[in-house]
């Protein structure tokens, strides 16, 4: 399930897409309630936690790729969503590439 921030600076945005270092001041509140307290915990766990026991990614360099990624994804989306001219099955393509690319992040040490 993927869920917006219901208030603030990134009111909208998936838990999933904000930038690392707003997502952990989120996680340093205290008063958050759930589900959104349990997204925010999830997806920093996701962020933070090694994997296969390797050195995690540093986390400014990998709020940077985070924001590669974001800012990539936008500027294809305003060429290739059906809203805009492009087609489905291309802005299907750019949706399934920035969810990879964001994956990979998340999962990278």
């Amino acid at each position: 399930m993927s869920i917006r921030m219901p208030f603030g600076k990134f009111k909208g945005v998936f838990i999933h897409d904000l930038p690392f270092e707003y997502l952990a001041w989120l996680h340093a509140l205290d008063d958050l309630r759930d589900p959104l307290r349990s997204a925010v915990q999830n997806e920093f766990r996701a962020r933070s936690e090694p994997v296969n026991g390797s050195k995690p990614l540093d986390p400014g360099v990998r709020a940077m790729v985070e924001e590669i990624v974001s800012s990539g994804y936008r500027r294809l989306s305003q060429v290739h969503h059906p809203d805009h001219g492009g087609e489905t099955k291309t802005m299907q393509m750019v949706n399934a590439a920035a969810e990879w690319l964001r994956a990979t992040v998340r999962g990278a040490p």
